[in-house]
């Protein structure tokens, strides 16, 4: 009888299968796309730590370490904690597939969680390093981040933040597909536009936003059990500090007015 689950995706990169591995496993290319902190020691028996603005904090020990083929890490912390991860890569023609496996989510419900934010999250963060080793290689990124303050239902976080008259503006967004076009006039007045990456109702959206730099664009609504807090996420490449505060600042208040 199957007691574990495993979260598997699979994402090909227009990038050398170097570019990919050191994306993986070096701390300045790991806070390109993934965390906004990272340390690593490499190697068998090393460490990788990654932390986020909201606090948390996931540590993993190296138990494989096979430059451009395959790395393996087991969490010790956080809701990492004994979720083993194995990346394995290859590549052919100058495109690198990477196939991400994490493995040791228990078969019951009280998993169920966990294991939907594992695949939703790397559903988002293979994209984002996709869209960084394509679009952004080798170029700083600051971070712009929204959230809301008070839980709700992903349903009620999707109705307020993306369907017509919530953060979205007006006629907000609605039946869209990966590859296809977007324009909105968020609720704070922004006019954004680019393409879809990612299409999860009521769940999560991602999407490129060519005003900022072609930066990268999340919407989550799920965050960890029933009730999540809903976010905002901006991955933003080449521009100035202080204009990415300013996109902070402006986005975290039309925010607040479209969950009021």
């Amino acid at each position: 009888m199957t007691t574990t689950r495993d979260v598997t995706r699979e994402i090909s990169i227009a990038a050398p299968v170097d570019a990919v591995w050191k994306a993986l496993t070096d701390a300045e290319e790991l806070v390109r796309w993934f965390p906004p902190v990272a340390t690593v020691q490499p190697g068998p028996g090393g460490r990788l730590r990654r932390e986020w603005q909201t606090g948390e904090a996931i540590e993993e020990r190296i138990d494989r370490w096979l430059p451009g083929e395959h790395l393996r890490t087991v969490g010790l912390t956080g809701a990492w904690k004994g979720i083993t991860t194995d990346y394995h890569l290859t590549t052919q023609g100058g495109v690198t597939t990477l196939r991400v496996v994490s493995s040791g989510f228990g078969a019951d419900a009280d998993w169920d969680a966990l294991y939907d934010a594992f695949g939703g999250g790397w559903d988002f963060e293979l994209r984002g390093l996709r869209h960084y080793l394509e679009h952004h290689r080798g170029v700083r990124r600051s971070i712009a981040l929204a959230r809301g303050t008070r839980p709700m239902t992903a349903e009620e976080s999707w109705r307020r933040l993306v369907e017509p008259g919530g953060w979205m503006g007006a006629r907000g967004l609605t039946n869209l597909e990966p590859g296809a076009r977007y324009a909105a006039t968020t609720a704070g007045g922004d006019a954004i536009s680019g393409c879809v990456l990612l299409w999860q109702p009521p769940q999560q959206l991602a999407a490129t936003v060519e005003r900022f730099n072609n930066a990268y664009l999340r919407i989550d609504s799920r965050c960890i059990g029933e009730n999540g807090t809903p976010w905002i996420w901006l991955s933003v490449y080449g521009l100035p500090d202080e204009r990415v505060r300013r996109i902070e600042r402006e986005w975290q208040t039309s925010l607040d007015a479209a969950l009021a």
